[in-house]
């Protein structure tokens, strides 16, 4: 990802790899450069002063590469002080464990041609890892038959070592033998007395340069340059060192500080700037090294930095003749316990579906895209499954168990009885915008009542008994008005008298019991079969606007046909919450029960 944001300013402010032989003499005239260059013919350019941070493109990199490792380490610095860390909760195990997995097979895809001694076309960008496989098994006629015999001995010797006398005698020796050091020593002695690459054309290291640049300031001008991708570099670079450092927190039981992490991260860029150095990142099989030769903590990474300073101040030219094979078989066969996580799958599959599909998915958009795209793929998957658990929540239907005289889920024990006339229900999950209508959904299935049904066809029942007993009252009393009339046409003052001379009387008192008597009796057809629903609100550590309104509302429901509802073992920050949402003014305090 580094090399992908300095390359991409090739021809911007990096010059094309042209420019690099540029003569001795540059003039400079009205205000452009005119470059002479030392090839067959002479060729002019001009180019305006500032559009190149150097006309000598490796020096051009390294500027923007020192500019990287400025902003990601204060991005870092910045994010340890807003206490960013806490986002780690999102990588799972799972997530981790796909990605290094696909990691190791970057690791092991980068280090096949230097193992066979073959040579093929640098491929970067998405699907490099089987645009690479597809190169080495174009170039794979081509490998060099002493480089794979030297390779070969070198995977043989240090599995041996590792799995036969290291692992199974780990009790019986003090330390570790230092495998890895003693094939690098026998490989620079050997290649250095048969002269394995002249004789047999084996690649070698070569001449390793001494020495530490001098300190000087990081180029604050190419900061406003560099800053979006600096930013994402320290996004990332993060999240992969998370990642190892959680694996192996988790391997060896020992906890981790994300905050502490990323203010590591930072000090160290941001001095690493003023060294011509580029933003430092996990090495996945560094860290699979140092583990194999039994370093633990943060010690076995000390003694290997010393052991490369002193490389860099003192040894290094003793190194020259080590061939790349054995290096190359070194960081293969580290791979083989992050390969070995694989094994995780079929547990994976039978334990949790979900957990083994983001293995999967960040497995393979690692393994496809790329290690940082992967990534973005993993975390994704991570927040996406965050939202599917969140909307696949369990919810259950409480019973006493008498012989634990506890209340448990009725389904998963059959011995758990109803109290009478209550029903009990359990929501395992927070109650939020985002699944309040699952919330009301299982509601519904565990009370196997409909309230609003059952409301919609009580207040049907009584309206229309309402209608049969406003008319009865209405229909005497057109018939004694049209009486009247007929009276008062015959010049009868004495209404009153006739009325009651006929045995006319309308008792309109004995109709409105009736009509109570019924309404009565239909209301309680449509009550269910009991009259208190409680909540246990114990897995619920957080409520929303949306989440309280719909316990309102349910509290409303059930109350219009005489049914309570109640709330127990509410958690004090839940309790604020419906404090602030007037919930006791429509339920009253009596109707929930701080746990």
């Amino acid at each position: 990802m580094i090399l992908a944001a300095i390359n991409s300013r090739v021809g911007t402010l990096i010059p094309p790899n042209s420019i690099a032989s540029i003569a001795n003499t540059t003039t400079t005239t009205n205000g452009a450069i005119t470059t002479a260059y030392t090839s067959d013919t002479l060729e002019t350019t001009s180019l305006t002063n500032n559009r190149y941070l150097s006309n000598d493109p490796d020096q051009a990199r390294i500027i923007l590469g020192t500019a990287l490792a400025l902003v990601s380490g204060l991005v870092h610095l910045a994010m340890a002080i807003l206490h960013f860390g806490y986002v780690t909760v999102y990588l799972s195990d799972s997530i981790i464990q796909g990605f290094t997995t696909a990691s190791a097979i970057h690791i092991i895809t980068s280090q096949l041609p230097p193992l066979l001694g073959i040579k093929i076309k640098t491929v970067t960008g998405q699907s490099k890892v089987i645009k690479n496989w597809i190169e080495i098994f174009k170039n794979i006629n081509k490998s060099n038959a002493a480089t794979c015999i030297i390779g070969g001995i070198s995977i043989a010797l240090f599995a041996t070592v590792r799995d036969q006398i290291n692992e199974r005698f780990k009790g019986r020796i003090p330390i570790p033998i230092p495998i890895e050091l003693i094939i690098v020593i026998l490989g620079t002695s050997i290649s250095a007395a048969f002269d394995f690459n002249k004789r047999w054309n084996v690649n070698i290291v070569g001449r390793l340069p001494l020495g530490i640049p001098s300190p000087s300031v990081p180029p604050m001008g190419a900061i406003s340059d560099v800053i979006g991708d600096g930013i994402a570099i320290a996004i990332v670079c993060f999240v992969l060192n998370i990642s190892m450092a959680k694996l192996f927190a988790t391997k060896y039981k020992y906890p981790v500080s994300p905050n502490q992490e990323l203010f590591a991260y930072g000090v160290g860029n941001v001095v690493t700037s003023f060294f011509n150095g580029f933003p430092a990142c996990v090495a996945l099989s560094r860290c699979a090294v140092i583990e194999g030769t039994g370093g633990k903590t943060q010690l076995g990474g000390f003694l290997a930095s010393i052991v490369v300073l002193i490389i860099i101040l003192v040894v290094g030219p003793l190194f020259r003749t080590l061939p790349n094979t054995c290096l190359a078989a070194i960081i293969i066969t580290a791979m083989k316990n992050m390969l070995l996580q694989t094994k995780q799958l079929p547990l994976l599959w039978r334990t949790n579906k979900l957990e083994f599909l983001a293995w999967i998915i960040t497995f393979a958009g690692v393994v496809l895209l790329d290690v940082d795209y992967g990534l973005y793929v993993g975390v994704a998957t991570t927040i996406l499954l965050l939202i599917i658990r969140s909307q696949r929540p369990h919810a259950s239907s409480l019973g006493y168990l008498s012989s634990a005289s506890v209340y448990e889920d009725k389904n998963a024990y059959p011995s758990a009885t109803d109290v009478p006339n209550i029903k009990i229900f359990r929501f395992e999950e927070n109650i939020y915008y985002a699944n309040v209508d699952v919330f009301k959904k299982l509601f519904v299935k565990r009370m196997e009542y409909r309230v609003d049904d059952q409301i919609k066809a009580m207040n049907d029942e009584v309206m229309s008994i309402e209608r049969e007993y406003t008319a009865r009252l209405n229909k005497p009393n057109k018939y004694i008005m049209k009486f009247k009339q007929h009276f008062q046409n015959d010049n009868t003052t004495n209404i009153d008298a006739k009325l009651e001379q006929d045995n006319i009387e309308i008792d309109e008192n004995k109709i409105i019991e009736e009509k109570n008597e019924k309404i009565k009796e239909a209301r309680k057809k449509y009550r269910p079969n009991f009259d208190h629903i409680i909540i246990d609100c114990s897995p619920v550590n957080y409520m929303d606007m949306m989440g309280i309104k719909t316990l309102i509302q349910t509290f409303k429901d059930y109350k219009e046909i005489g049914v309570t509802v109640l709330l127990c073992h509410v958690r004090p920050t839940v309790y604020r919450q419906l404090l602030r949402m007037n919930y006791m003014q429509v339920a009253g305090r009596e109707s929930i029960h701080v746990a």
